[in-house]
């Protein structure tokens, strides 16, 4: 059975069970539901509002699109196997529980919103937009980015954290731009798992607590090929030129290289 013949046939014979269990509002005219021949997808028209309670888990064979106007609360889990797109206007945050990618193929996430957890365990969730969470929890496949930016809320060290058979984050890293908001004064380590479409190449930032940076609430990492550091304590020189540069890394086209911008660090530590 697809996903629209399934959800229809609750909506008309159990709505009110479905309510109880998953808190979504049994209206067909509010809630309306479509599907694709691509992919199966779940649309929330504009006006409908759609809740996932506490403890509750929805799992969706397909994907969700939220037109302007509707809103989604998720308090719970949604595991979705397909695209995710929200065409909000206004911005607003999903609630505090998790999304979880979990398709075969690549997945698409377009959003304005505020995630609190994305759990990524996929073969590529592609970024069509910046995309904010809280948490991002890498289990497997890349966060490709576009141009566009993965970025990490939470200002904690766990705010991007790897699933433990993630080691080393080798089966799950960010291809593109990682920005993490970060709390020098009281967090001591941060990881940036970015690499390229083959590999991560791992960069920590540590001892911050020993000389915490000042004025920068966040940094934004990438990996590109063909550069080389020069670093000074507090003024960067790009190589082969006398240009000097305070508090920016600059880089020369030379060897792998990661682009960090606005950051001058006490211990820098790269590992390829």
């Amino acid at each position: 059975m697809t996903l629209l013949a399934s959800i229809q046939n609750i909506f008309n014979s159990r709505c009110s069970l479905l309510k109880k269990t998953f808190a979504l509002y049994c209206l067909l005219d509010v809630l309306l539901v479509t599907e694709s021949t691509a992919q199966n997808i779940m649309t929330v028209g504009s006006g409908a509002s759609m809740a996932i309670q506490n403890g509750t888990s929805l799992n969706i064979q397909g994907g969700i699109q939220l037109n302007d106007g509707s809103h989604l609360t998720n308090s719970g889990e949604v595991s979705i196997s397909a695209d995710f797109t929200d065409q909000s206007i206004s911005a607003y945050n999903y609630g505090s529980g998790k999304f979880v990618f979990t398709g075969s193929s690549t997945q698409n996430i377009f959003s304005p919103n505020q995630f609190e957890r994305i759990d990524v365990n996929t073969s590529i969730l592609n970024l069509s937009s910046n995309i904010k969470s809280n948490t991002w929890y890498l289990v497997a496949g890349k966060v490709t980015t576009n141009g566009y930016a993965a970025i990490a809320t939470s200002g904690a060290a766990s705010a991007v954290t790897p699933d433990p058979s993630n080691t080393n984050f080798a089966n799950s890293w960010f291809n593109g731009n990682l920005q993490r908001y970060i709390t020098p004064s009281s967090v001591n380590n941060y990881q940036f798992p970015v690499g390229d479409a083959t590999k991560v190449n791992l960069l920590e930032m540590d001892n911050l607590s020993v000389l915490p940076l000042t004025g920068v609430s966040y940094v934004t990492a990438s990996f590109g090929v063909k550069a080389v550091w020069c670093i000074h304590q507090l003024t960067m020189a790009e190589c082969g030129t006398s240009i000097l540069m305070q508090h920016q890394l600059v880089a020369n086209m030379i060897s792998n290289y990661f682009l960090m911008d606005s950051m001058v660090y006490p211990i820098m530590r790269l590992e390829f």
